[in-house]
């Protein structure tokens, strides 16, 4: 935990800094910037579905051979991208299928450098091309009402407001859901430099269809929250 704590405040520091330093070119060419599109490699190897609103993961596939592989791409308008599956996301390991830095996009077109990889080589550039619109989403609700849905379906706690949070869209056993995700706020403490700190805790995921606003599932992830600094102190006497 401390280890992930470490991270996520070193690429807070990082964005910041880089949000500051992005060029225009960065917002106005990169695919977040064209809602509801579909950006694919020439042979189609990897392809990325944009959606017509912002935030979360963007959906798409890696097409390997005769495998087609569903992913999940860590999108921001900045170099550094992240490629992980629904597991490394949910467990947040902090580990990926792919790690990608990208050059200054281009209108219609985005070139990006292999850095790690699963499926292609180190060094290897990938490019992407607009091909237009992303027809996958025609019949999907919009995202405000799978917001609500979502809002509706998370269990009801008076201690808490739990508001979820959008995350990706998902393809489960045949259908696509909206998925969102509920978090508190757990206590810890660094024995080595005395110090406490509060870190969300994912308790909830939330699947709504995406074409008929159902609700498919809502998984309890089962992780410790400590409400309190005694009641981490107390686990540790277990």
């Amino acid at each position: 935990m401390k280890r992930i704590y470490i991270c996520l405040l070193c690429a807070v520091i990082v964005m910041s800094t880089l949000c500051g330093c992005v060029p225009p070119k960065w917002a106005e060419n990169h695919p977040n910037a064209f809602p509801d599109t579909v950006w694919a490699t020439a042979d189609n190897s990897v392809v990325i579905e944009i959606d017509d609103f912002s935030g979360g993961y963007k959906k798409g596939y890696i097409n390997i051979g005769n495998e087609t592989l569903e992913v999940f791409f860590s999108l921001p308008t900045r170099p550094d991208i992240c490629v992980e599956t629904k597991e490394q996301i949910e467990t947040n390991s902090g580990e990926s299928l792919e790690r990608w830095n990208a050059q200054t996009p281009e209108k219609d077109k985005f070139i990006v450098t292999v850095v790690e990889t699963t499926y292609f080589n180190v060094g290897d550039t990938l490019t992407f091309y607009n091909v237009g619109e992303n027809t996958n989403n025609d019949n999907h609700i919009s995202y405000d009402t799978a917001t609500q849905k979502a809002s509706d379906a998370v269990p009801k706690n008076y201690e808490y407001n739990w508001v979820p949070i959008f995350n990706r869209k998902e393809t489960v056993n045949d259908n696509v859901c909206f998925v969102y995700y509920v978090d508190e706020l757990s206590w810890e403490y660094f024995e080595e430099s005395d110090y406490w700190f509060r870190t969300p805790v994912i308790t909830y995921w939330v699947y709504i269809d995406a074409v008929t606003g159902e609700v498919y599932e809502v998984k309890n992830t089962g992780n410790t929250v400590y409400t309190t600094q005694e009641d981490f102190l107390a686990s540790k006497d277990r």
